[in-house]
């Protein structure tokens, strides 16, 4: 006999997205039941700090972004289990479990799962995609048991970077392996690229650029012994893992017909095509009313200011999110990089570039400005954090650069630019 639940708002997704949410309806109503769905039982984490794990320079208890009784302390019925459909007509919820749960409000946050480029067989041990907590511990273990001695990773984003760094000062062998010509070109250019690349070469890293995998060679029980590469060379390895990208976790919402893309097509107070359902995080196609389009958001700050928004949004009086400016932050052995804004613009003649390329205790370091109608637009810099908070919020209130500010004084290196951000005409 199926037990039966009364309504509730239900959460789908236990990521940043899905927890912020959880918090922001229970500020407003202490009662209102609150179920939450997920299949992966480390539930909200920090993402962005596996890196540090992989290094051994954090513990595992270290990587809660919440406290262990948080589901407690809330007063919300979480359940490990995967959400089967949406009955949008009837507002319930069916799990793989069988489960039936009846919504009031909806909210999706179920973010990305990892692309597999469809040439990868599916049937040998060693090849699995990067993407949870529960891969990091498996390639951990495995790596530290001398299972894993030698490991290629597919794919040169932010992702496939960090891993490679964490893994070499792990001391696993590392070949990064991808299509194309830089490394995380969502951030780099050739120049800035290069200066990581000789960094990463230092510590023993091989990267290939213009590559990919021709062939897979396994022994006799399927493991994984070599690959292949595009010029004919083979590489020995233990493991394969693949860091393509990800894919808006959208099917849930195409099997209910509510209206998608790339993404889940929500308005700017989060609603989906049913006013019901909301959605936040990496799944969202986010309506930019001024560009009267919608933007693909994957960045691990908005989706937190998401589920905060949806959280308001399905308990309270609707209020607007605002994607406010661009700001990705890493590190590359060693190397703080920042791109705030318009770091990249499509039309370069457009702006004004402004850059400077300076030494630092022997490290090469670059700072560019994009400039347009007197007002900072952009910022990319590297080797050095300068002024980064600051920089945003001029880039966000559109400071004007003073008169008695020159675009040589800019590029200096002590150069304060509170001197902007504060900066009142007499």
């Amino acid at each position: 006999m199926v037990k039966k639940y009364k309504p509730g708002i239900v959460v789908i997704g236990g990521g940043q997205a899905g927890i912020h949410a959880i918090e922001e309806i229970r500020k407003s109503d202490g009662k209102i039941r609150i179920y939450l769905i997920d299949h992966d039982k480390h539930l909200f984490y920090f993402r962005a700090a596996l890196k540090y794990f992989v290094k051994k320079q954090i513990e595992l208890p270290n990587l809660n972004a919440r406290m262990d009784n948080f589901i407690k302390k809330s007063n919300v019925t979480f359940f490990q289990d995967e959400v089967k459909n949406i009955d949008r007509d009837h507002q319930f919820v069916y799990t793989e479990n069988s489960l039936e749960i009846p919504y009031t409000k909806l909210l999706i946050a179920t973010g990305g799962i990892p692309f597999i480029p469809p040439s990868l067989r599916k049937d040998v041990d060693g090849i699995f995609p990067m993407h949870s907590l529960e891969d990091t511990l498996n390639i951990c273990e495995k790596a530290d048991s001398g299972i894993y001695k030698k490991i290629v990773i597919l794919g040169a984003g932010v992702l496939g970077t960090e891993l490679a760094e964490s893994l070499i000062e792990r001391g696993v062998s590392v070949s990064i392996l991808t299509r194309g010509y830089v490394l995380v070109p969502k951030m780099l250019d050739t120049k800035s690229s290069a200066i990581v690349v000789k960094k990463y070469q230092k510590l023993g890293m091989d990267i290939q650029f213009n590559e990919s995998i021709s062939e897979i060679h396994t022994d006799e029980s399927g493991q994984l012994t070599a690959i292949t590469n595009s010029k004919n060379e083979k590489i020995e390895c233990d493991c394969l893992c693949v860091c393509t990208g990800i894919r808006r976790n959208i099917q849930l919402a195409q099997e209910c017909n509510l209206e998608t893309d790339n993404g889940i097509k929500v308005n700017q107070f989060l609603q989906t095509s049913d006013p019901n359902i909301f959605a936040a995080g990496d799944v969202v196609e986010y309506y930019i009313p001024e560009l009267k389009t919608h933007k693909l958001i994957d960045l691990w700050g908005p989706a937190g200011k998401m589920g905060k928004i949806a959280g308001n949004n399905m308990t309270r009086d609707h209020i607007t999110y605002n994607l406010g400016t661009f700001h990705a932050y890493t590190i590359f052995a060693g190397l703080n990089c920042h791109v705030i804004g318009e770091f990249n613009p499509k039309n370069p003649s457009e702006y004004e570039i402004l850059e400077t390329e300076y030494l630092v205790r022997d490290q090469v370091c670059l700072f560019r400005l994009i400039l347009q109608d007197n007002l900072i637009k952009g910022v990319f810099s590297l080797g050095e954090a300068r002024h980064p908070m600051i920089l945003e919020k001029i880039i966000t209130l559109k400071k004007q650069i003073p008169s008695n500010i020159t675009k040589s004084m800019l590029l200096e290196r002590g150069f304060d630019f509170e001197r902007i951000l504060y900066y009142q005409e007499h």
